[in-house]
């Protein structure tokens, strides 16, 4: 009886202790449960990933004075890229914040980071991302920031890029700190300011048809003869000349609709070919010497009225061309040249990128599209050439 008894205080016992254990261990993983998720510094940090933990620490115990909402999303970025950023020699995460950070260009902005190290990274990005690294480095690093203003004008061409820099140089000397208008290096040099008047010039891309460029950079073939003249046959518009037929088609257009207007367009002179224009140029130069006839007359070769795009343009029959401009038809040609494709060819205040004076009775066909958008632009055509056709 009495071993039965104490078997059975055993028993309890046992059952007790057991009880006791359970409670026990249960209480030291509901504390370190607990207890982790206190000290957890990214649990509620967003795009936490407990898998991940480990390394948010991890890094979080180099860089202390860093944001926890950036170290997450920083280790998660490495891991989705499988990027090791203990094998990296700087701070990865400085970069990869940044506007522009592309994972592409990774190593060259390490490679850059090396040579440049007191460089502003987002400088270190924008170079790199725009294929720049060579240039600063031939140039030295304080030509930088030039070259960040640079690219982003609007009108920035990749191909021009040491023309502008040598065309900057010509004008400051080296000392890329003295502030210049990018813009007006961009316009320069895309209008080929940097070289002088019919000095480095081609033969223009015929092909290019209505949109062709011809002046003191681009020649067109001396034997050049458009395949569609025909001759003005109505003296409503002009005198007897030749012009290219689909410009003739258009100009008469827009012809009877300034007559709507009470307004008359009259074509005083249109295509000349090479030798038309040889002996007109060399009239000017035997009157006026060759610097003053360059820059009224184009040589012969040079000039736009023989592509049979470009037209003078007088207010009515027998009149000379500097009467045009205080006409009722140079003002209606203003508001509405560009809705039939025609242009201002020779702006005034433009004289330094076409080359010639400033001439209100030289109009230039061109189409719509592109008349619409020198004039919306305010460009030359020089400037229009380079831009969008060239």
């Amino acid at each position: 009886m009495r071993t039965r008894r104490r078997k059975q205080k055993i028993k309890k016992l046992i059952i007790l202790c057991l009880i006791v254990i359970i409670i026990i261990v249960s209480l030291i993983m509901l504390f370190k449960m607990l207890f982790k998720k206190e000290t957890n510094l990214f649990n509620n940090i967003n795009n936490y990933q407990a898998n991940y933990y480990d390394d948010y620490m991890k890094y979080y115990d180099k860089n202390k004075n860093s944001d926890k909402e950036d170290i997450v999303n920083f280790i998660n970025y490495c891991k989705n890229n499988s990027l090791d950023y203990d094998e990296i020699s700087i701070d990865l995460i400085k970069f990869y914040k940044l506007n522009n950070f592309d994972l592409a260009n990774l190593n060259r902005y390490l490679d850059y980071y090396k040579n440049h190290k007191d460089s502003d990274l987002l400088q270190i990005i924008n170079i790199v991302n725009s294929d720049l690294e060579s240039v600063s480095l031939e140039y030295g690093e304080e030509i930088n920031i030039f070259l960040l203003n640079l690219i982003n004008e609007k009108y920035y061409i990749k191909d021009n890029l040491k023309r502008y820099i040598n065309y900057y140089q010509k004008i400051t000397g080296f000392d890329y700190k003295e502030p210049y208008n990018t813009k007006e290096i961009i316009t320069n040099v895309n209008a080929n300011l940097d070289y002088n008047f019919y000095e480095n010039t081609e033969i223009t891309d015929i092909s290019k048809d209505t949109l062709m460029i011809v002046n003191k950079h681009y020649k067109i073939p001396d034997d050049y003869k458009p395949k569609n003249l025909v001759y003005i046959d109505d003296w409503e518009y002009g005198y007897w000349n030749l012009i290219r037929a689909d410009v003739y088609e258009e100009f008469k257009k827009m012809s009877k609709e300034a007559k709507k207007d009470n307004v008359t367009l009259f074509i005083a002179s249109p295509y000349r070919s090479y030798n038309d224009q040889k002996v007109l140029y060399n009239s000017y130069v035997a009157n006026d010497g060759v610097k003053n006839a360059d820059t009224y007359s184009a040589r012969p070769g040079y000039s736009e009225h023989h592509t049979g795009l470009a037209m003078d343009l007088i207010p009515e029959f027998g009149l000379q061309l500097d009467t045009f401009e205080n006409s009722a038809g140079f003002k209606w040609m203003q508001e509405n040249a560009h809705k039939y494709g025609f242009i201002l060819r020779y702006p005034k205040d433009k004289e330094y990128i076409t080359g010639y004076m400033y001439e209100p009775w030289h109009y230039r066909y061109v189409g719509v599209d592109a008349a619409t958008t020198i004039k919306n632009e305010g460009l030359t055509f020089e400037e229009y050439y380079e831009y969008y056709v060239k």
